[in-house]
């Protein structure tokens, strides 16, 4: 962020305001310092500010649970494909991150078969992924809360 700064200033970029600047390492990560310097952004944009309450947003869909087996779903789980999605083959899950107790990120490096598929891909593009659960993991769960895993 110093760099990019340094060098807008160089190509005659006008400062609004002082630079925020994050600690990742911090308890909060980057957020401490953008909740700080964030109210001072939209003055100086002439925004108007972000309410002090986050209120949780309407939800986009309705969940509604349907009588089945586990070993017979009403609805077959290959059939759960989000709209616009393709369901591709993964072929790498490489992690990047160090594997210790102090190090709470787990950063991955992906790669997916997309010959055959509607899927392109560009530098840029993101990926969203719809992760399945091991079916004895979400039996377990469903035990757990009560919940009966023949119904979804």
């Amino acid at each position: 962020a110093a760099g990019y700064d340094v060098r807008l200033g160089e190509l005659g970029g006008q400062r609004l305001l002082q630079r925020g600047v994050g600690d990742d390492r911090d308890e909060d990560r980057y957020f401490t310092g953008w909740e700080a310097w964030l109210p001072e952004l939209w003055a100086a944009l002439g925004a108007p500010s972000v309410p002090l309450v986050r209120e949780i947003p309407t939800p986009s869909y309705k969940v509604t649970a349907s009588p089945g087996k586990v070993d017979n779903p009403p609805v077959p789980d290959d059939d759960i494909v989000p709209p616009g999605a393709a369901k591709l083959k993964l072929l790498t899950n490489k992690l990047l991150t160090p594997e210790t107790k102090d190090y709470d990120r787990d950063i991955r490096h992906y790669e997916f078969e997309i010959k055959g598929t509607p899927v392109s891909y560009k530098t840029g593009d993101s990926l969203a992924v719809w992760p399945r659960n091991p079916v004895d993991k979400a039996e377990e769960f469903c035990a757990l809360m009560g919940y009966d895993a023949g119904q979804q």
